[in-house]
């Protein structure tokens, strides 16, 4: 954990340094919020579940910067394993404007994956995470959309697929 916390300030530092070096200024982009479902790939015991993501994503010219949190846990009906997890990360992306009312934006990135189970096969573990990410919002307004938000996080512990309907307000 304090890898990536070091990694995202020597990041945020390095681009706040550039938004200052150039005419380019680091501005908040959007936030979304969202819930869903998740599955495991490395899971025989059926630890599908919901889950829960938000972001804040920054923009600096064309380049999209997110701070992103995405947590699930599996529902399990009579007394089955619980499992929960946890994925904390920093998204480098780009957005795509197919119409005015059509964007896909699609990251790629660095994160922190924490999992907990009361399950044997699986047990309590940490690792670091390559998230990656595609959104597809859909506007109301200039402002309000909501969207699908797609995630695959490629990990030592227990690859993650997960998909959500989210809310998304954006800033500029």
């Amino acid at each position: 954990m304090r890898k990536t916390i070091i990694i995202t300030a020597v990041l945020l530092y390095s681009l706040t340094g550039k938004a200052q070096e150039s005419s380019a200024k680091l501005k908040v982009h959007a936030a979304n919020m969202g819930l869903g479902s998740f599955h495991l790939e490395k899971d025989v015991n059926g630890h599908d579940g919901v889950c829960f993501v938000a972001d804040l994503t920054l923009s600096l010219n064309k380049n999209l910067i997110s701070a992103s949190y995405l947590g699930g846990t599996s529902i399990k009906i009579l007394d089955g394993p619980n499992y929960n997890f946890e994925e904390f990360s920093l998204l480098y992306g780009r957005e795509w404007k197919a119409l005015n009312w059509l964007r896909f934006e699609g990251f790629a990135g660095l994160g922190q994956f924490k999992q907990s189970s009361k399950d044997s096969n699986i047990g309590e573990d940490s690792t670091v995470s390559f998230p990656l990410r595609i959104n597809t919002k859909f506007y109301f307004t200039k402002k309000f959309g909501m969207g699908f938000n797609t995630n695959y996080s490629i990990n030592s512990i227990n690859n993650n697929f997960s998909n959500n309907i989210i809310f998304h307000l954006r800033f500029n």
